[in-house]
């Protein structure tokens, strides 16, 4: 399970060089803080995940794991009533063709 993602602050690698995801300026865009030379570049979200699609981004792991406390195995109604017709949903989607 990935600890990771494209969230403020966290840390990427672009064909071998270190970034920090400074800010989100738009729906769409981030800033990219160099973490060596402190330079500003921005990259909409779509660049981003085609970047790390094709192997050329990668998430850097902080090595800081937050701590959830225990699940309660006690679900309402409500919600087993949604997570069975999800689940309904992915089983009639899976002998479909790509």
């Amino acid at each position: 399970m990935g600890t990771s993602a494209l969230e403020q602050n966290a840390s990427v690698q672009i064909d071998g060089a270190e970034y920090r995801l400074q800010r989100k300026v738009s729906d769409t865009c981030w800033q990219l803080e160099h973490t060596r030379t402190k330079r500003i570049q921005e990259f909409e979200h779509d660049q981003l995940l085609r970047k790390y699609a094709d192997g050329t981004l990668t998430l850097v792991s902080s090595g800081i794991v937050s701590q959830s406390g225990p699940v309660s195995p006690v679900i309402s109604a409500q919600d087993h009533g949604a997570a069975r017709l999800r689940r309904l949903y992915v089983m009639a989607t899976l002998d479909v063709p790509n």
